[in-house]
């Protein structure tokens, strides 16, 4: 049990800071403008974004594998 609450200090923040922000968007946030915005929304820019968003992930990798003088390997610094 002591690990646990060891371990509980590190994540327990984190936790709980989202919690909060959760239910604050769930307070602040209007449903039913919030579920017309998503219909409303362009659907190719999703898979575009996810592309791109894969595509900076491996040169940050590279690049922080350059940084490094390759002494991690690209599944570490990805």
């Amino acid at each position: 049990m002591a690990n646990f609450w060891k371990s509980a200090v590190r994540w327990l923040p984190g936790v709980v800071i989202s919690l909060i922000a959760i239910l604050a968007i769930i307070h602040f946030v209007d449903l039913n403008r919030f579920i017309a915005a998503i219909r409303a929304a362009k659907l190719l820019v999703d898979p575009a974004s996810v592309v791109i968003s894969i595509i900076w992930l491996l040169v940050r990798g590279i690049v922080w594998r350059t940084l490094l003088r390759e002494r991690a390997s690209f599944r570490d610094v990805f």
